[in-house]
């Protein structure tokens, strides 16, 4: 073999390497991200779940998952009890900001557009949950938190590991 051939080789051998390694990186998924406050549910609290009857397919996913992640952690899920989990679920494209306007007239962001779009293999989805659990009783609420993730499709997988980290954090 040549020496221009086998520098060819290398060449070609590297620049596939680097294109493989950019192109690996073009995943949309990654771990969800947390937001929560409160002090989160007693031990075996009986609780009760909402949803937001949105249209919204995903919907019956989340209210299944979430019920199985409470029951996982000792919660009793009944029709009536002391506390209400509401939810809601809204999907957009993930290149799509959530603002609003604060007090002193500049925006605050609730959630970024992503960003890093160019090697995406498709066109990426956000998830944005929404979670409060009331205690009837004291008329407050014991726990709130919200958690979005990207994905190009959303699989019970992912509404299983998100219902779970709810279920823990919404825990005293």
């Amino acid at each position: 073999m040549t020496r221009k051939r086998m520098t060819h080789i290398l060449v070609r051998s590297v620049s596939g390497g680097a294109a493989a390694a950019l192109l690996a990186g073009c995943a949309v998924s990654g771990p969800p991200r947390f937001s929560n406050e409160g002090a989160g549910l007693p031990e075996g609290a009986l609780v009760m779940i909402e949803g937001s009857g949105s249209a919204n397919p995903l919907e019956p996913q989340l209210a299944s998952a979430l019920k199985r992640a409470l029951t996982e952690r000792g919660f009793c899920v009944a029709d009536q009890a002391g506390y209400v989990i509401r939810y809601s679920l809204a999907e957009r494209p993930a290149r799509v900001a959530l603002a609003r306007e604060n007090e002193f007239g500049s925006v605050d962001y609730v959630s970024y557009a992503r960003t890093g779009l160019l090697l995406d293999r498709c066109e990426a989805q956000r998830l944005r949950v929404n979670v409060v659990a009331y205690d009837l009783a004291e008329s407050t609420a014991a726990y709130r938190g919200a958690a979005e993730f990207n994905d190009c499709n959303f699989e019970r997988a992912q509404f299983d590991e998100l219902a779970q980290e709810i279920a823990q954090r919404a825990a005293r």
